[in-house]
């Protein structure tokens, strides 16, 4: 294709000399072939395309350098006006320019429906390689593959290979992804469950404790108002035994001597504070032979 624009020179002087272009126009299409069809799925047919549609550039490229000497002055023997080189020249220019286009077209549409393909696998990788930090979104993603999935059919014979991988691999990493993240949501669940169970457990354990030793919570002292008076000596002669009858103990009383009973553990065995407390309480509730607390 390179003659094209080779023997152009002389052919251009001689159109520019007459004013008329037809002859240029019919050089350049014999030489391209005229109503030839490219075979766009053969790789030499689509390598000649572009090719000759190159050529015919190159040939309205030549036509052009051509009319700008002219009008510069550099061929002084076109004595013709500058408005009448830039009117043939624009005439050049559209009817070279359709020409390539047309023969470049098919091999334009060509490249056009595999890039838009290329474009599609790239984003179907892309959901693939995403990493998902909820079921939802794993799902989304889902649902955008399966769009992708329904236009596998209509995709080109050369890229349905690259198009359908694309697509199993995408859709095995979310699914997977999908599996783990409602597996997690489960188990975080779960252990939410066992958690409060098991606080509830202890706590119900705890308050049995404190019913057991007769423990009382501690006064507040941030509390403006001022702790209860202590009950007149008179009173207090309530907690001695009367004759042949039996001890009558406050709750308060009870508390102090399981506490001190339970300090003293503490202090005599070396034992922990809620060791003391079981052994306490394992008194209080008569599972220790031979063993009580008086009070």
């Amino acid at each position: 294709m390179n003659q094209i624009v080779e023997l152009q020179d002389g052919l251009i002087s001689q159109c520019f000399e007459k004013g008329d272009f037809s002859d240029a126009f019919d050089f350049v299409e014999n030489m391209v072939g005229k109503d030839v069809v490219y075979d766009m799925d053969k790789a030499a047919d689509r390598k000649e395309a572009a090719s000759v549609a190159y050529a015919v550039v190159r040939s309205k490229t030549a036509i052009n350098k051509v009319g700008t000497q002219i009008i510069k002055g550099e061929r002084d023997k076109f004595k013709k006006k500058e408005a009448d080189i830039k009117s043939k020249m624009e005439v050049v220019q559209a009817t070279l320019g359709t020409m390539a286009e047309k023969i470049r077209k098919p091999l334009t549409e060509w490249e056009e429906v595999r890039k838009a393909v290329d474009a599609d696998i790239e984003a179907i990788k892309k959901i693939g390689l995403t990493v998902y930090g909820s079921p939802e979104q794993a799902v989304a993603a889902l649902e955008k593959l399966v769009n992708f999935e329904l236009r596998a059919a209509s995709i080109v014979a050369d890229k349905m290979y690259d198009y359908s991988s694309a697509c199993e691999d995408a859709h095995a990493s979310v699914d997977d992804q999908l599996g783990t993240l409602v597996q997690r949501e489960e188990d975080a669940k779960e252990l939410a469950e066992l958690r409060a169970k098991q606080a509830e457990a202890e706590r119900q354990d705890a308050a049995m404790d404190r019913e057991a030793i007769g423990y009382e919570e501690p006064l507040d002292l941030t509390q403006e108002e001022p702790p209860a008076e202590e009950e007149p000596p008179a009173a207090a002669s309530m907690i001695h035994p009367r004759p042949g009858g039996t001890v009558k103990v406050g709750r308060s009383r009870a508390a102090t001597i399981n506490n001190e009973a339970m300090n003293t553990l503490v202090e005599a065995c070396g034992i922990d504070e809620a060791l003391a407390k079981k052994v306490i309480v394992a008194i209080i509730q008569k599972k220790v032979a031979h063993v009580t607390i008086s009070y």
